[in-house]
């Protein structure tokens, strides 16, 4: 049994099912497996009517089916419904169900001119029967996402936090600055890594920038977007994500770095992207061999067709699952991508540091929604006061997670003594 139409797609998908072994592979078959594989009968999707899958709504009050799936109106549908289209619209002469998948796309089968399992674009779920929700499916109530609102949910009893961007801000990227030291070398507590020129809103590590060959050690996209002298490495850098002056995103897989200064608002390379554009992918740096399958602490980038997301998995859930989890939960889902994973995770609501690992570790950037210090209407002095209040709170926040770290190692030393 799947515990959700993601795990059902990722099972199916590039497969096709002849499940009643009549008439070759048909789109009635991929709802039948979904029903073999959880449980339900057969006989509850039975198209005696007519002889087309049509009649799976038609008779859906006689059939039994409702016992099983709960029937939905067009204008209601989510993702993992199955949707049933009648024989009078254009694109379904013959009637056609599929499920209803990621940013209105449908996942069936025998689907423009494909046999297998496969998700296309074209059909209008407005112009459905309607479509049938399976009981036994765990619930998927997307997430209200408020821009700037802070907010606590979970995925397997594991703790999931979200810090929507603002609105009017940017996504940029801040990097630590140790006296000294140029930037590819310095490290520093999330607290401590700022601009004196932007305002910022919340910061999430971004620490993942280990390139090849000779220049390994340099990072992808320091400070881009602020003025700096960039550091952006002339040579393969596996991949990275881009955001255009244009306004686009971008992702390059191993090839040379093809933009001139200016060009970008904000560069960064992620350990792995594994959601991209709709679609499930698998950019995966070779320096973060297992990072697909490894349950840990979590740092994710999300990308929804209206803003980004710093999400932190302060549990154990491997990247899989962070992408399912999101795809079940995000509204209007984009892109996954995950900035760095255990010791290194962190985030920060403003100046208020929401969550660290015990490691406190020191990272070299920091990914932040901000906005141009110059702009804002507030005095310069108390502009200047309440900066130094907020970073003084921020260190003493990290000296209490320090104190808590001591604490743990204590009752630790404690235990073993007292097993021995």
């Amino acid at each position: 049994m799947d515990a959700n139409p993601i795990e059902f797609y990722n099972r199916t998908v590039g497969k096709a099912s002849d499940v009643d072994g009549a008439y070759g592979v048909q789109c009635w078959d991929l709802m039948a497996r979904c029903c073999v594989d959880n449980g339900v009968p057969l006989s509850v999707i039975h198209c005696s009517l007519t002889g087309y899958v049509e009649d799976v709504w038609y008779l859906r009050n006689k059939s039994g089916i409702l016992q099983y799936f709960d029937a939905v109106p067009a204008s209601q549908i989510i993702v993992g419904d199955w949707i049933i289209w009648p024989k009078t619209y254009s694109m379904t002469p013959k009637s056609h169900v599929a499920m209803a998948w990621v940013n209105r796309s449908s996942f069936g089968q025998s689907q423009s001119g494909i046999k297998t399992a496969n998700v296309v674009n074209y059909l209008d779920w407005n112009r459905a029967l309607g479509a049938f929700r399976l009981k036994a499916w765990e619930a998927r109530k997307m997430l209200d996402i408020t821009p700037g609102k802070l907010l606590k949910t979970s995925y397997n009893d594991q703790p999931i936090i979200l810090l929507p961007q603002p609105l009017g801000t940017k996504l940029g990227l801040v990097s630590a600055k140790e006296e000294g030291k140029p930037y590819s070398l310095s490290r520093q507590l999330i607290g401590d890594i700022d601009d004196p020129n932007i305002l910022i809103y919340g910061k999430m590590n971004a620490n993942y920038f280990i390139m090849g060959g000779s220049e390994a050690g340099q990072h992808l996209g320091v400070r881009v977007g602020f003025g700096e002298t960039w550091e952006i490495p002339m040579q393969n850098a596996y991949y990275w994500f881009t955001i255009r002056k244009d306004g686009d995103t971008d992702v390059g897989l191993d090839v040379q770095w093809p933009y001139a200064q200016g060009q970008v608002d904000m560069a960064c390379s992620p350990a792995l992207i594994n959601y991209r554009r709709g679609a499930i992918v698998n950019y995966q740096s070779p320096n973060a061999a297992g990072s697909k399958v490894y349950p840990n602490t979590q740092s994710m980038l999300l990308r929804t067709s209206d803003l980004y997301i710093f999400a932190m998995c302060t549990g154990s859930l491997s990247p899989t699952q962070c992408r399912n989890w999101a795809l079940a939960s995000i509204p209007n889902l984009q892109d996954v991508m995950f900035m760095d994973s255990g010791g290194s995770s962190c985030l920060q609501d403003g100046y208020n540091v929401i969550y660290a690992t015990s490691e406190r570790r020191r990272i070299a950037n920091a990914l932040v929604f901000y906005s141009d210090k110059s702009v804002a209407p507030e005095d310069s002095e108390q502009t200047d006061e309440i900066t130094r209040l907020k970073n003084q709170i921020a260190r003493l926040q990290g000296e209490i997670l320090d104190l808590h770290n001591i604490i743990d190692k204590a009752k630790e030393a404690l235990n073993y003594e007292i097993l021995k």
